[in-house]
């Protein structure tokens, strides 16, 4: 990880600096330069997390699309590769902000979002804390009757994924309205009806 070695704390200025300047040029500046920080990280190097930090408590909160925007496709593209995903899922507040802009978005940024959870719930190891999280449930309750196609079909992998998995059926399974959800889309989906027989005998 050859970048910042010698930048000890630059990411957290940069992140304060377009929080707190007002003028557009430089904080525009300074997100094209976090941006490119970004890329150049990944688990394993000493400024992963606190980059997870920002972005998450900094700018996928923010109401500004355009720092909404970074945020959820660097975090796209972290949650591609499968050894930054356990970071992500242990960073403090990742989960519930992915959920909570998939649930108040529409169109791409909500595609997005959806594409990093499905992407994090491929970690076995983690399934109990995803499962466990009321966010994550949440939005796959409601999920499924997302306009778009191909959200639903993402929260339909996702839901599927959780209710076969031992690490987390068993809390899925306790989940009453994702259940009442699967058992109402099971009555046309046999792949769901599978499902749902699964978590009723973890009932």
């Amino acid at each position: 990880c050859p970048l910042l070695e010698n930048e000890f704390g630059l990411i957290v200025l940069l992140t304060n600096i377009v929080m707190e300047v007002d003028d557009q040029e430089i904080g525009d500046a300074c997100i094209s330069a976090l941006a490119e920080i970004a890329t150049a990280l990944e688990a394993g190097c000493d400024e992963y997390e606190t980059i997870l930090q920002c972005l998450v408590h900094s700018f996928l909160c923010h109401d500004d699309i355009k720092f909404r925007t970074m945020a959820v496709l660097i975090l796209e593209d972290y949650a591609k590769k499968e050894k930054n995903r356990p970071f992500m899922i242990e960073c403090h507040g990742l989960l519930e902000s992915v959920t909570q802009v998939a649930l108040q978005s529409n169109g791409e940024e909500r595609l997005n979002c959806l594409q990093i959870l499905y992407q994090l719930i491929l970690c076995e190891t983690y399934h109990p804390i995803i499962a466990s999280n009321q966010s994550t449930l949440d939005l796959l309750t409601v999920g499924t009757s997302f306009l778009l196609e191909e959200g639903r079909n993402i929260v339909m992998d996702c839901i599927t994924v959780l209710s076969l998995s031992p690490g987390s059926k068993d809390i899925v399974a306790k989940h009453e309205e994702l259940m009442m959800t699967v058992l109402s889309l099971s009555r046309n989906d046999q792949k769901l009806k599978n499902v749902f027989k699964e978590l009723v005998s973890e009932m």
